[in-house]
């Protein structure tokens, strides 16, 4: 299982725990819109949270 953060218009508005698969097979919405993140900050600088703000360019979670 991994964690992922909905981004809508930059914005993470959910976050949930879920496999790959279960992403990809759009039963939450556009798989597009689903971002991976890590919650022991392994990836994309912090672990996301709903408000937060992701950056696709430099590829991170920025807090509020």
């Amino acid at each position: 299982m991994a964690h992922f953060a909905k981004v809508e218009n930059g914005i993470v508005t959910q976050v949930i725990v879920a496999e790959q698969d279960f992403i990809n097979s759009g039963a939450v919405g556009e798989p597009s819109s689903w971002v991976q993140t890590s919650y022991n900050n392994n990836a994309r600088k912090q672990y996301a949270g709903i408000g937060y703000t992701y950056d696709s360019a430099k590829n991170k979670f920025i807090s509020p």
